[in-house]
């Protein structure tokens, strides 16, 4: 996966970590995926209960979802079932 601060690229798809400052987590772990419209970079944003979860294992989280859009972008008739998760 990316170090710190590195975006990565899935089929055309740029993704890279933006710091929001200090927003404190309603829910333990909760991902939203914003639209900008047609021809619109998207946006997920992941926030989570620090008390819970520490930056290393989100990362952790956020790769294995980096490895999975990369193989649906890949294979896009694969099946769910059949993902390595």
């Amino acid at each position: 996966g990316a170090g710190a601060g590195e975006g990565v690229s899935v089929a055309g798809l740029e993704i890279a970590p933006v710091d929001p400052g200090v927003v404190a987590a309603q829910l333990d772990l909760y991902l939203s995926v914003l639209s900008g419209g047609e021809g619109q970079d998207w946006q997920l944003e992941l926030t989570y209960a620090a008390d819970l979860f520490d930056e290393p294992r989100v990362r952790r989280l956020l790769d294995g979802l980096v490895g999975v859009l990369e193989l649906v972008t890949a294979d896009p008739s694969m099946l769910i079932g059949d993902l390595p998760i």
